[in-house]
């Protein structure tokens, strides 16, 4: 049947039967067939055969539902669209850990890549209530230090108007918390070389008689504050949000990861290592490859049990990325 295609949904326990009336439509045993279990998912996998031998080769590929089956000379497109590239990530899941405020975007350039990326934030940004004194201390502070995106928008939401910022200095711990401030409309003096508030501060560039005023977040354990302190500068440490525990995934999505599991897991950090090494077992992290942000978080998810593979020194998508893409 020259130029008709036939094409059968949800066919592969029927599939006898399919075969034998798609020869009742005018196909014979010679016809090319397809038969594609999982489309379009990074675990597809596909049968090119006949109609006459593709009985025998789903037995032995052991094709399960869903699935569908494809006959006709349309199957020969597939050299054609074999030749479009499937990314170096093709095939692989990647969990994405990363709060939903930070990872804004990241989704895109692990799916550029050709992988099957799951969205599940084990940090969830709850601001805290500014305790009394707080715009006095800001007004006093002629830099502001940002070791996260979570405390420019808290700073940016207790504040109101952006305009009372107006003269300060901006120091940020890497570029993604930069191009947070600059989405927000407010401008950074300094970068700091990264990860960490470590970092930052070792390469401080402001002078000993110019005041600081650190928002952070509850978690944080005041390395910032410490080694400013230490080196003599004056500094205000503001707690502006609390890093709580998301909602815990809906059961069948756990189901299916403890089931089918991943390549790549994703940290941006400690605690949401820990956390999702509670979530998902022992078992589940020793078999999964891990990428993170900064030697701290790798530390603390190698203690947690997971196999830290991969380490990236920027928070960016692009950067761990590239760290993924090294490491195999």
């Amino acid at each position: 049947m020259e130029g008709k295609t036939l094409v059968g949904f949800m066919s592969v326990e029927g599939l006898e039967t399919f075969l034998r009336e798609s020869m009742e439509c005018g196909f014979t045993k010679s016809s090319p067939m397809a038969l594609i279990e999982q489309g379009t998912l990074p675990t597809q996998k596909t049968l090119f055969s006949t109609v006459g031998r593709m009985l025998e080769g789903a037995k032995k590929m052991k094709i399960r539902p869903p699935a569908i089956v494809v006959v006709g000379d349309v199957v020969a497109l597939r050299h054609q669209i074999g030749r479009q590239s499937k990314g170096k990530l093709s095939g692989q899941r990647v969990i994405l850990t990363v709060s939903s405020a930070l990872a804004k975007g990241w989704r895109e350039v692990f799916e550029e890549e050709g992988a099957e990326v799951w969205e599940m934030p084990m940090t969830q940004i709850q601001e805290i209530p500014m305790k009394h004194g707080w715009e006095r201390d800001l007004k006093n502070a002629t830099w502001i230090a940002f070791t996260s995106g979570a405390g420019v928008r808290a700073l940016l939401h207790a504040v109101g108007d952006i305009r009372k910022l107006a003269g300060k200095r901006v120091a940020v711990v890497g570029p993604s918390t930069a191009q947070i401030c600059r989405q927000h409309g407010l401008g950074v003096d300094f970068i700091g070389p990264g990860p960490g508030a470590t970092a930052l501060a070792k390469h401080w560039p402001g002078k000993k008689d110019q005041g600081v005023l650190h928002c952070a977040g509850s978690a944080e354990e005041g390395v910032l504050l410490d080694a400013l302190q230490k080196r003599g500068f004056s500094v205000k440490r503001i707690l502006m949000y609390r890093n709580i525990a998301p909602p815990r995934p809906p059961k069948v999505i756990l189901q299916k990861l403890q089931t089918d599991g991943a390549e790549w897991v994703v940290f941006a950090s400690g605690t949401a290592a820990e956390r999702f090494h509670r979530l998902m077992g022992k078992s589940w992290a020793t078999g999964t490859k891990t990428a993170v942000i900064g030697e701290s978080t790798a530390q603390t998810a190698r203690q947690a049990g997971w196999k830290v593979v991969a380490k990236s020194k920027d928070v960016s998508a692009r950067a761990v990325l590239s760290a993924m893409l090294k490491a195999g």
